[in-house]
């Protein structure tokens, strides 16, 4: 992926000139990084019967926070269902984010299904809190398997 850039640069530099070659490299590399902080990788397993677990690789951004709270909506369809978020790779949030997730958790009401934040850093559960008292009912640590028994 970083040779796109790089050819870019290479034959915008030697095409135009070098100071709008590198201005146009720059700015290839710099959509493919927006692209990745809006668009990151979600991993959906359904764990039990009626448990959807939502796996981010890395960090939430304002940038996704619409992608994030649509691919849940979108993926985890079934009535009376538990869906669970791990936030182990979750270093931080901003507000928009812990906005977003409190919107997924009242559309997630309204569907009958129950939302779950495990295992979230004390900075995420701080700023989760932040926005909206209420989620603190939903940051839970432990084993899953525990933890599904005890909100149910």
């Amino acid at each position: 992926m970083d040779l796109v850039p790089l050819t870019a640069t290479l034959f915008f530099c030697l095409l135009i000139n070098l100071e709008y070659g590198i201005l146009i490299g720059i700015a290839i590399n710099m959509t493919f990084v927006l692209y990745a902080s809006a668009r990151p990788k979600l991993d959906l397993e359904e764990h039990l019967p009626n448990v959807y677990m939502i796996k981010p690789k890395t960090g939430l951004y304002y940038t996704a926070a619409e992608y994030f709270r649509e691919f849940i909506l979108q993926n985890c369809l079934t009535e009376k269902s538990t869906v669970v978020i791990d936030g182990r790779y979750i270093g931080n949030i901003d507000s928009t984010v812990a906005k977003s997730l409190s919107t997924l958790n009242e559309e997630l009401k309204l569907r009958d299904q129950k939302l779950l934040f495990w295992n979230f850093k004390d900075s995420v559960k701080d700023t989760c809190i932040g926005v909206n008292g209420t989620l603190s009912s939903i940051l839970v640590d432990g084993e899953l398997q525990e933890v599904l028994e005890k909100t149910e």
